[in-house]
């Protein structure tokens, strides 16, 4: 993610600036205005988000109980495992791989929908370029100003005027 961040910000820099014109004195005349989300604190605070995770974790441990337990009663019977114990496996982990690619799913929406909203506040406050300045992975020494609470105001708003 960090690195995905670092060449966003190489590519919509080197653009910016490309736009950008020297004055008289060899001065860059425009500003380039950064603006960054901490997604770690985000994703904590965001109501739909910590939902999805908790209903994935549920859903993924009753998943490996399910399979832990199975596999201890054919270990315990290693001589007369079934074929309905082999086929209540191989269920099970169809099932994993499919809450899995689910999970994936709903996550790359997650993605989507924080940089619809940080592409609309980018707008609102004037902002040239937006990075992921999380917690997991910083990539700001210095400078930007902090959008992640607009953000997540904005995310809740959306999910308000849904209900």
């Amino acid at each position: 993610m960090k690195k995905i961040a670092v060449v966003a910000l190489i590519i919509i820099s080197s653009f910016c600036l490309s736009s950008c014109t020297k004055t008289e004195s060899g001065n860059v005349s425009k500003t380039l205005n950064v603006a960054y989300i901490n997604t770690d604190s985000l994703l904590k605070k965001w109501e739909k988000y910590r939902d999805l995770g908790d209903e994935y974790i549920k859903d993924r441990n009753e998943l490996a109980d399910k399979v832990k337990n199975l596999r201890k009663q054919m270990s315990s019977n290693e001589a007369e495992i079934t074929d309905s114990q082999k086929r209540e496996l191989a269920d099970l982990q169809t099932k994993h791989q499919a809450l899995t690619a689910e999970w994936s799913k709903k996550r790359t929406d997650i993605v989507n929908e924080l940089r619809g909203i940080a592409s609309e506040v980018a707008k609102e406050q004037h902002f040239d370029v937006v990075i992921d300045n999380s917690e997991s992975s910083p990539v700001i020494e210095y400078g930007g100003e902090d959008i992640t609470v607009d953000i997540l105001s904005k995310l809740r708003e959306k999910e308000d005027n849904k209900k």
